[in-house]
C-alpha cells in the first residue's frame, strides 16, 4: 500500500516492512544496456552484480553487498531497464529475476558454456540455410534458461514493486503510417523502429494514475514464450540469426497498438537503436518517488567510444577543417553518419533536467529564506505582540491561498483510495469509507494528516543537503547529520507502516460498526502521528545544534520550519500543481565500461577478449567468455560502490570507497577464479592476461576448421539466395555464381589450408 503523499508512491508493502529498507537512503538505478554481440557476456556480468545488490538490499541474500549497504545506510533497487540486442537479452533475464525473485546466476552457463561458435554454427550439410548460426539452438537456450530461472524462484515474490523494461527491435516490414496535417492533408511515413514494453506493477503502486497498472507481471512463467520471442527479435543480428516473426495473439496483445500491423518480422534492435537511452530517461522523468531518493541513470557500454587528445580541438585555437573528397563524402553519407547513433541529445536532455532541478531548488531556497526572515521579523516584536502578529500573518497567508480546503481535499482523496484498494476492501466497505470521510470533515483543520507529516519530513530532508555541503561541518558533526537523516527517513517509513496497519486486510481489522471503525481509525491516526511529530521535533532540535556549528546559519531554522510548516506547505502545494512533479528530483549519470573502472589499474584494451572480430570473438573460446564475465562483475562492482558513496559535486568529491570496492571485488575474485592471492589487484593487473590474448593465440587448426566450416555455410546460403524467387533475376544469378565460385575455391583450397595449419603448429611447438 502506498504512502499518503502528493507524489506517486512506488514503495510496496514488503519493501516498507523489510528490515533492510528501514530508515535508509534509497538509491534507484535505471540501466541502459547496449548491444555488442558476444560482449553480451560482459553485460551479463554487470547485470549479475546489480541483481546481487538488490537481493542483498531486500535481505533475500547475504553477500559482500550486505555489509556495505548496512555501513552506508542505503537500500538499492533497479526499476527501469532498456536494452538492445545483447543488452536486450540480458535486460529480459534481469527483469525476470527482479520481477519473480528468480536467480540470474541460474542462466550463467548459457553465456559461458553454450554461447560457443562450434555449437551455434550451422553444419555444412544444411542446405540453403537462412542464417549462419542455428536459430533453433538459440531458441532452445532461451526456453531452457527461462524455465531454469522459474525453478529458482522459490518464494515467487518480486524483488521490486515497480519495474519497466524497454527492448528495442527493428521491423523488416515497415509500419506504413499516415499523420494528418492541420490543413486537411496527410503525411506518409515508414516506421521501422519498435520498442517492446514489459512491466511489473504490484497492487497499490500508483493511486493517482490507474492506467499505470496495479497488478501486472509480464515476467511470470506463463509469459516465457513471449519473453523468448522478444529476446530473439532484439538479438536477431543480420545474417548471423534468422529474423523473428511476431504475430498478434492473446498472449502478446499488449505489445501492439490498435492500428499497428498484426505481424512483423524483426531483426536486431541495435540496427536503429543500439543505445536505447530515450525510453529510460523518459520513464525516469515520470517515476517520482514518495520519499527522498538518489536516482542514477547508468549506461553499460562494453566497448566505449574513446577520443584521444589528438582528436580534440582547443576552442581558443580552432583548426580549419580540410575539405573532404568525393569518396569521403559518399562513404560518410551512405555508411558512416547514418549508422552512427549518438547519445548527445539524450545526455543534453539530462543536463537540461538538471538545470531545471537547480532552478527549482533555488526557488525553494528563496522560499525558505523569505519565510524564515518574516518569521524572525514578527517574532522579534516586543512583548506578546510577536506571537500574536505571527499567528495573524500565518492565518492571513493560509486563508488567501485556500490552503486548508485544498489540504482537506487531498487528505480525503488519499484516505478514500487507501481504504478502497483491493487489499483493504474486505474490511472497509463503502459505509465504513463514508464514515471515515465524515470523521475527517468533523475534525476540520485538526484532522490527523499523514500526507502533511510526510511532506514536512521530505522538506526537512531537502534542507539537510545545504547543511551537508557546508565545508565547516566537521567529521563528527557529519556523522551526527547522517544519523539524523536516517532518523527522519525512519519516521517517514513509520507513517507508511501506520497506513498499512490501518487499512490492510492482512492486519488486525478495526472491527465494530462503520462509525466505530472510522472513529477507531481516526484515534489511531491521531495517536501515532502525535508520536511522529514528537520524534521529528526532537530531530529538528538536533539538526539546529549541528547548524549552529557552521557560519551563516539562522539559529533554530529546522525547528522554525517544523513549527510553521503550513506556510511552506501552502507554497509547495501550489508549486506542485503548476510545475512538473519531478522538478526536485535530481538524476545523476554514470557509465560502466572497461574504461570507467580504474581501481585495479588494468588498461581497458587488456580487459576484454570478446571485442575482436566485430565483437564476435567471445564465441570462440570459453576462457574468453569467462574472462569477460569476470570483468563485467569487477567493473560493475567498482562503479556501483562509487555511486553508493555519492556523486562528485563541485569541489567536494565523495571519498573513494576503497574498502567497499575491495570487499566486493575480492568476493567476485574467489567466485570466478578461486583462491584469493595476497593482492588480488596486482594479480589481475600483471599476471592475469586472458584479455590480452588475440586470435594469434588460438590453435591454427582450430581457426582453420572454423573458417572452412563457416565458408561452407556461406556457400550454401549463397546457393539458396540464387534460388530465391523474391529476388530480381540478376541478383539471383549473382548469388548463384558467387556460391559456385566459393564452392570451387573451397574444393581446391581445403586440404592445403589444413595442411598449412598443421605445419604452423608443428613448427611453433607446444
Amino acid at each position: 500500500m502506498a504512502a499518503v503523499n502528493q507524489t506517486a508512491p512506488t514503495t510496496s508493502r514488503s519493501e516498507a516492512q523489510s528490515p533492510h529498507s528501514k530508515a535508509r537512503r534509497e538509491i534507484r538505478f535505471g540501466l541502459v544496456l547496449y548491444g555488442g554481440v558476444s560482449l553480451a557476456v560482459y553485460i551479463y556480468g554487470v547485470a549479475l552484480e546489480f541483481e546481487r545488490l538488490v537481493r542483498a538490499s531486500r535481505g533475500v541474500e547475504e553477500n559482500a553487498w550486505t555489509e556495505i549497504l548496512d555501513q552506508t545506510g542505503t537500500t538499492a533497487t533497479v526499476d527501469i531497464v532498456s536494452g538492445a540486442s545483447a543488452g536486450g537479452i540480458n535486460g529480459i533475464l534481469l527483469g525476470k529475476a527482479l520481477a519473480t525473485g528468480a536467480e540470474l546466476s541460474s542462466v550463467r552457463e548459457i553465456w559461458t558454456d553454450e554461447a560457443d561458435i562450434g555449437k551455434l554454427l550451422r553444419e555444412a550439410s544444411d542446405e540453403e540455410p537462412v542464417s549462419l548460426l542455428r536459430t533453433d539452438r538459440f531458441q532452445d537456450l532461451l526456453d531452457n534458461g527461462l524455465k531454469e530461472m522459474d525453478e529458482t524462484a522459490t518464494t515467487g515474490k518480486p524483488l521490486v514493486s515497480a519495474f519497466d523494461l524497454f527492448i528495442a527491435g527493428t521491423r523488416l516490414e515497415p509500419w506504413m503510417r499516415q499523420f494528418p496535417t492541420d490543413l486537411g492533408g496527410t503525411v506518409d511515413t515508414r516506421d521501422y523502429r519498435k520498442s517492446f514494453e514489459l512491466k511489473l506493477r504490484r497492487s497499490g503502486y500508483n493511486r493517482e494514475r490507474e492506467e499505470a497498472g496495479y497488478d501486472r507481471n509480464d515476467f511470470e512463467p506463463a509469459a516465457n514464450a513471449v519473453l523468448a520471442q522478444v529476446a530473439r527479435a532484439t538479438s536477431a543480428f543480420p545474417v548471423a540469426f534468422q529474423p523473428q516473426l511476431i504475430k498478434l495473439g492473446t498472449d502478446n496483445e499488449r505489445f501492439f497498438l490498435p492500428e499497428e500491423p498484426p505481424a512483423s518480422h524483426f531483426s536486431d534492435g541495435g540496427i536503429l537503436h543500439n543505445k536505447p537511452f530515450t525510453e529510460t530517461i523518459s520513464t525516469i522523468f515520470t517515476r517520482v518517488a514518495s520519499r527522498p531518493v538518489d536516482r542514477w541513470l547508468v549506461s553499460v557500454e562494453p566497448d566505449p567510444e574513446l577520443f584521444s587528445t589528438a582528436d580534440e580541438t582547443a576552442p581558443d585555437d580552432p583548426v580549419e577543417p580540410v575539405e573532404p573528397n568525393v569518396a569521403e563524402v559518399a562513404s560518410k553519407a551512405v555508411m558512416g553518419i547514418p549508422r552512427y547513433q549518438s547519445i548527445a541529445a539524450d545526455l543534453a536532455r539530462l543536463q537540461e533536467h538538471r538545470r531545471r532541478v537547480e532552478v527549482t531548488r533555488e526557488k525553494l531556497a528563496g522560499i525558505d529564506e523569505a519565510l524564515l526572515g518574516r518569521i524572525e521579523e514578527l517574532q522579534g516584536a516586543p512583548g506578546e505582540t510577536g506571537d500574536g502578529a505571527l499567528l495573524q500573518w500565518r492565518n492571513e497567508v493560509l486563508a488567501a491561498s485556500d490552503y486548508f480546503p485544498e489540504r482537506h481535499r487531498r487528505l480525503v482523496r488519499a484516505l478514500r483510495h487507501l481504504a478502497t484498494l483491493p487489499s483493504s476492501a474486505e474490511q472497509w466497505d463503502e459505509a465504513a469509507v463514508l464514515q471515515l470521510e465524515i470523521a475527517v470533515d468533523a475534525a476540520g483543520q485538526e484532522a490527523p494528516d499523514p500526507g502533511f507529516e510526510q511532506r514536512r519530513i521530505y522538506h526537512l530532508l531537502e534542507m539537510t543537503k545545504a547543511l551537508q555541503a557546508e565545508p565547516e561541518l566537521g567529521g563528527e558533526a557529519r556523522a551526527d547529520l547522517a544519523k539524523a537523516k536516517l532518523q527522519l527517513w525512519g519516521q517517514f517509513d513509520r507513517v507508511d507502516e501506520l497506513l498499512w496497519g490501518l487499512f490492510d486486510a492482512e492486519g488486525d481489522p478495526p472491527g465494530g460498526n462503520p462509525e466505530a471503525r472510522a472513529a477507531q481509525a481516526m484515534d489511531r491516526l491521531q495517536t501515532e502521528l502525535s508520536g511522529v511529530k514528537r520524534e521529528v521535533k526532537g530531530i529538528c532540535e538536533e539538526l539546529d545544534r549541528l547548524s549552529s556549528t557552521t557560519q551563516g546559519e539562522e539559529p533554530g531554522r529546522f525547528t522554525k520550519v517544523f513549527d510553521w510548516f503550513e506556510l511552506w506547505d501552502a507554497q509547495l502545494l501550489t508549486i506542485a500543481e503548476v510545475s512538473s512533479a519531478e522538478a526536485r528530483d535530481e538524476i545523476h549519470f554514470a557509465r560502466i565500461s572497461p574504461a570507467d573502472a580504474t581501481y585495479i589499474g588494468k588498461p581497458p584494451a587488456d580487459k576484454l577478449a570478446g571485442d575482436m572480430l566485430a565483437h564476435f570473438s567471445g564465441f570462440l573460446r570459453k576462457s574468453w567468455r569467462s574472462n569477460d564475465l569476470l570483468w563485467g562483475r569487477l567493473d560493475a562492482a567498482e562503479v556501483i560502490c562509487r555511486m553508493l558513496a555519492g556523486p562528485v559535486e563541485g569541489k567536494v568529491p565523495a571519498p573513494l570507497p576503497e574498502a567497499h570496492i575491495r570487499a566486493v571485488q575480492e568476493e567476485i575474485f574467489t567466485q570466478e577464479i578461486g583462491d584469493l592471492p595476497d593482492d588480488y589487484r596486482s594479480h589481475l593487473k600483471d599476471k592475469y592476461a586472458v584479455g590480452k590474448e588475440t586470435l594469434a593465440d588460438l590453435p591454427k587448426t582450430e581457426l582453420t576448421d572454423l573458417a572452412l566450416r563457416s565458408s561452407d555455410v556461406v556457400r550454401n546460403m549463397l546457393r539458396g539466395l540464387g534460388k530465391a524467387n523474391s529476388l530480381p533475376e540478376p541478383l539471383r544469378h549473382l548469388f548463384s555464381w558467387l556460391g559456385t565460385g566459393l564452392g570451387l575455391l573451397l574444393a581446391v583450397a581445403r586440404r592445403p589450408v589444413r595442411l598449412w595449419a598443421r605445419l604452423v603448429e608443428a613448427v611453433k611447438g607446444p
